[in-house]
């Protein structure tokens, strides 16, 4: 489908998402030649507790230690990653944007991120419920690109006990345990959301 593609600009738009009003003409206005990837915050629903939560991204350079740094539902890339043969590598079922997001980076493609929320993803899906596997992707993509592993295999191995025992509930499994991987603190990374703000947007 990407090689199909005939835009500029490119979103990945996965199950369970909700683009945010007027986001595509901000994201026109703030992408330019300049940079090759442009990503935002995310607005992440907890439906099994009807929560929403606000996801802003880590340090970009922690791509090559953590896995994923933001979400890939607030992210947009220029075509010309596409025109000089950055795909999707089919071999991993759940993190496969992290696989070419970390190609990107490391390849100095260049990256912008705006302070402003882009969309709500609904957790749920399989990046959700399958912790232990999702982790065990991002060691293997980290490895093969020969980048630092020790703490994603340390979030790995407690998704696994946690699965396991069956003590940590699936919302604390994708989101607590993944907050630890990163090598500084940062509280602000989820906070709780007021989803009223956007509701008001909608009326």
């Amino acid at each position: 489908g990407l090689e199909k593609i005939s835009g500029d600009i490119i979103l990945f738009f996965t199950t369970g998402t909700l683009l945010l009003p007027n986001v595509l003409k901000m994201v026109d206005d703030c992408f330019d030649e300049t940079y090759d990837v442009l990503y935002g915050n995310c607005v992440l629903n907890d439906c099994f507790f009807n929560k929403y939560f606000l996801s802003r991204p880590l340090p970009l350079s922690q791509l090559k230690s953590c896995g994923s740094v933001f979400n890939t539902e607030s992210t947009f890339y220029s075509k010309r990653i596409v025109e000089n043969g950055f795909l999707f590598d089919e071999s991993y079922k759940i993190a496969s944007d992290f696989d070419l997001n970390l190609r990107l980076y490391l390849s100095k493609y260049k990256f912008k991120y705006i302070d402003k929320e882009i969309a709500i993803f609904q957790l749920g899906g399989i990046s959700s419920t399958e912790g232990p596997e999702l982790f065990k992707e991002f060691y293997k993509i980290l490895k093969k690109n020969n980048c630092e592993t020790k703490h994603i295999k340390r979030v790995y191995l407690k998704a696994v006990i946690a699965k396991r025992l069956k003590r940590i509930k699936l919302f604390d499994l994708t989101i607590k345990l993944y907050l630890i991987i990163k090598p500084q603190k940062n509280e602000d990374n989820k906070v709780e959301y007021n989803i009223s703000k956007l509701e008001k947007e909608w009326l």
